[in-house]
């Protein structure tokens, strides 16, 4: 995300005091702070926030929330950082841009905050990059994916540990294109996360010689699946490309199986397809879709394991990079030498993916080598997690796949170059 110099101005939310006239937060005494909005324990130590809902998507806010509490486990149980211990505030902002951003205000104001493991939808993100910015807290958002997110004005503080869709839409149009499917109609969730794949793909698409065509939906309103395909179906596409929830597309799946397409079936692929069921029915048979590439390694096997022994459950969907990101943070005030100050983290953030490589399991090595060295390699559950300038993961893979006989089949891996996985 860009760095910029910007203007001082004053800001305040009304239910808590203004900060100084940068923007940051006035820092209250550990021993009298105490959480109005937010859950969770903060007496006095270091404290990373979590942010997400339990209004929508309760399975994975609760699996974010309890992966970020292994993590402390793990930081706690081997030394802590800062000769001190970690703990978590849970902030559901209960899908309100104004409770987020008061619940953000209230956090910067410990003087023992590390960072926020948050935003979790895109769209939130985009909603809070000012806050984020102003407040000078490290944000590392476990679940974004809109690659509008890549040029947000957050003054570096944003990152997120899961790829860019804007490498979902490059594999997207180079799968159309190797299906000869050179005239594509795009079908998107109206918000920042489907808006943002659409203007990816479109740019790429139409770039590489394709047409392109869209419609924008609003998922809370009845029968926007009818209207969806309809559309599609007078643009008589080769292609039909899906970004959305899993509910939307599955509505928009079923409506397009018994679609009077005005020639053969267009080829159907669904992006960013995390929560996707080949299981749903014979309406998905035959589609392709891009995920992540699951990797399979000892050090996601053991978290598994750990999770499900601490937890009595699987994890769901971003608890590794909930983890991941929960490391992140803390290593970066380790590095800084102190919290409070979101700027410092910030900087000290690179100097956690430098020197001599660690993974989680090895926490007190982390501490002697920061002690050291002034830097530490962390290598995350599923790899590197290095950022680039623009606070994006990097070395990330995509795979894609086909739905046979109700069950997912690997075609490829696609690397960041669009070439095959080593």
């Amino acid at each position: 995300m860009r760095r910029a110099i910007w203007l001082a101005v004053p800001y305040c939310l009304g239910v808590l005091s203004c900060g100084d006239e940068d923007g940051a937060a006035p820092k209250a005494d550990a021993d009298r702070w105490e959480s109005r909005l937010c859950e969770g324990r903060a007496d006095g130590e270091l404290m990373v926030a979590g942010m997400y809902t339990f209004s929508a998507g309760a399975a994975t806010a609760d699996s974010v929330e309890k992966a970020i509490l292994l993590a402390l486990d793990t930081i706690n149980s081997t030394g802590g950082a800062l000769g001190q211990e970690v703990g978590l505030i849970s902030c559901d902002h209960e899908l309100d841009v104004d409770r987020a951003r008061a619940q953000l205000r209230e956090v910067a104001e410990h003087p023992g905050f590390v960072g926020l493991v948050g935003p979790d939808t895109s769209q939130m993100a985009a909603d809070l990059v000012r806050d984020i910015r102003l407040l000078q807290i490290v944000a590392i958002g476990p679940s974004l994916g809109a690659p509008s997110i890549s040029f947000f004005a957050d003054d570096g503080f944003l990152f997120r540990t899961r790829p860019s869709n804007q490498l979902v839409a490059d594999i997207a149009s180079a799968v159309f294109l190797e299906l000869d499917a050179d005239r594509v109609f795009g079908v998107y969730r109206d918000d920042e996360f489907g808006v943002g794949n659409r203007g990816a793909f479109e740019s790429v698409h139409v770039g590489n010689g394709g047409a392109v065509g869209h419609f924008d939906y609003d998922p809370t309103t009845t029968g926007f699946e009818a209207r969806a395909v309809d559309a599609a179906v007078d643009f008589e596409p080769e292609g039909l490309y899906l970004i959305g929830f899993s509910q939307d597309r599955t509505a928009v799946l079923k409506r397009a199986a018994v679609a009077q397409w005005q020639g053969p079936p267009p080829e159907i692929l669904v992006g960013a397809a995390v929560g996707f069921d080949p299981g749903a029915g014979d309406f998905v048979e035959g589609v392709r879709l891009i995920d992540d590439t699951i990797i399979d390694n000892p050090r996601t096997r053991r978290f598994k394991e750990s999770y499900e022994a601490r937890w009595g459950s699987e994890p769901e969907l971003f608890s590794d990079d909930a983890f991941d990101a929960t490391m992140n943070l803390v290593l970066a005030a380790e590095v800084a030498g102190r919290a409070g100050d979101g700027e410092a983290i910030r900087d000290a953030l690179p100097l956690t993916h430098s020197g001599k490589a660690v993974t989680s399991e090895a926490w007190a090595e982390a501490l002697e080598l920061i002690a050291a060295e002034g830097e530490v390699n962390y290598e995350g559950l599923v790899g590197p997690l290095d950022f680039d300038d623009n606070g994006d993961a990097t070395g990330a893979t995509m795979t894609e796949f086909i739905v046979t006989d109700g069950k997912l089949e690997e075609i490829r891996c696609w690397a960041a170059d669009l070439g095959t996985c080593d």
